[in-house]
């Protein structure tokens, strides 16, 4: 059996990374510098990559997306402004008893 398939997966790294998103010369519209989080995470014991669950593959400026494998978060963020949502969902797991039976 192979070390992947026995780790538990207790120690995860995080790669982060920030990038600026500026206008380009030739933009029909000027914007503000967008900046986007970009995050990674592996299992520190056995190197497994991690997916980020829930999220469309592709990019936005404006909401979070997921790359293609759905191993890189990629999160448009700006400083905080006091605005607080003005809707919230919470979600409890699955209870997977149920779906044994």
């Amino acid at each position: 059996m192979s070390e992947t398939a026995t780790c538990k997966h207790e120690r995860l790294e995080i790669l982060a990374g920030i990038t600026v998103c500026v206008s380009l010369p030739g933009d029909a519209v000027q914007h503000e510098p967008i900046t986007m989080a970009d995050l990674k995470l592996t299992c520190a014991e056995c190197r497994t990559r991690f997916q980020f669950n829930g999220l469309p593959a592709g990019l936005s400026l404006y909401e979070p997306r997921v790359s293609i494998d759905g191993c890189e978060l990629h999160i448009p963020v700006q400083p905080y402004d006091g605005t607080l949502a003005r809707r919230a969902t919470f979600e409890m797991p699955r209870d997977r008893t149920r779906e044994q039976n």
